[in-house]
């Protein structure tokens, strides 16, 4: 079944039936392609492959909206490029707002370490400078600031399940900081 559709065939499938075999097809023949044009932006494996992942879903909302006058591939990557530019710039202007935040809690004046609590914040302090700016955005405005996860992945313009996999990650790598800071 692989070569028996053109793209635009197998849309027209989709969209008439809503026969997941058809978008499958879809995923297997534009996950490659979309994941190196992802990668140009977010040099992060795990990053790409979420916004693959958001793209994917954003997709399978808005089948219905191609018209045809282009090559669906056509279409879909520059949906692609558009999204892409979209998170880059957000996320550009959120890292920002993040870095002033953490550069300010950096600056704060360092604790004495004899006393236990003291020092604990010290090393929480220490491991999140040493974390990217999303990561400890994500952590910080879930945790700190006590933000939903819907409306972390309303901010992210992203996915719930996308935000959700983002904070695990974010906490492990934390985890890992905080023990290397002992």
């Amino acid at each position: 079944m692989t070569n028996l559709y053109t793209d635009e065939e197998l849309v027209q499938l989709y969209v008439q039936t809503r026969n997941n075999q058809y978008f499958n097809q879809l995923y297997v023949r534009h996950h490659r392609g979309l994941y190196a044009q992802c990668r140009q932006y977010f040099k992060d494996d795990p990053e790409a492959e979420d916004i693959v992942h958001d793209i994917f879903i954003r997709l399978l909302n808005r089948i219905d909206s191609f018209q045809g006058t282009a090559q669906f591939s056509t279409w879909l990557y520059s949906m692609t490029q558009n999204y892409c530019v979209d998170i880059f710039r957000r996320k550009r202007r959120l890292e920002v707002r993040a870095s002033d935040y953490f550069q300010h809690q950096i600056n704060q004046p360092l604790w004495e370490e004899s006393n236990s609590t003291e020092g604990q914040s010290l090393r929480l302090t220490r491991a999140l400078a040493n974390l990217s700016d999303e990561e400890r955005f994500l952590l910080v405005t879930k945790y700190e600031q006590e933000v939903s996860l819907i409306d972390l992945a309303i901010t992210k313009c992203t996915t719930l399940g996308a935000v959700k996999m983002r904070l695990k990650r974010a906490r492990a790598r934390l985890r890992t900081e905080y023990l290397k800071t002992a």
